[in-house]
């Protein structure tokens, strides 16, 4: 038990915090400059042989970030699986050109999947990835009431 009292006593030794928030505890927004640079003097110097810290950048993106490159996954393309997941179960035609059978029930859970998507990304996303949201739910829904319109009873499996 001595031989981890001394360890734990030498792992407080040479932990570091430094506060990488953008406001202070009154709220105001920080200097970028300013902050990391006086967290440092409060505290003692690193060790050597600890690895550098990654820059703020590689944690939170700036708001100017450009979109993935082609073949990257981004938000867009998880809009875009509920969307065509609601469509092909609403019947519309495989890349062969077969109609799918219509499942109405798995089309409404893709819809209200995006439903609950527009709700969590309220204010997160883009001007552009804002718009395709709500087209792609519109269309949906739209396809969705127009199936089920058609259907006797409104269920068709």
């Amino acid at each position: 038990m001595a031989a981890e009292d001394r360890r734990d006593e030498d792992e407080q030794q040479t932990l570091r915090v430094t506060d990488r928030r953008r406001f202070t505890e009154t709220g105001e927004a920080r200097d970028d400059d300013a902050a990391p640079e006086s967290a440092a003097a409060a505290t003692e110097p690193e060790p050597a042989s600890s690895a550098p810290a990654d820059p703020p950048e590689a944690e939170e993106p700036s708001p100017g970030v450009p979109p993935p490159a082609s073949g990257e996954l981004g938000i867009a393309t998880v809009f875009l699986a509920f969307w065509q997941g609601a469509l092909m179960n609403l019947g519309a035609e495989d890349p062969s050109g077969q109609r799918m059978p219509v499942n109405l029930e798995a089309a409404r859970e893709s819809i209200e999947l995006l439903r609950v998507l527009q709700a969590k990304t309220a204010g997160n996303l883009s001007e552009d990835e804002d718009r395709m949201l709500r087209h792609l739910l519109h269309e949906a829904q739209m396809a969705y009431v127009q199936v089920a319109g058609g259907a006797p009873g409104g269920k068709t499996t």
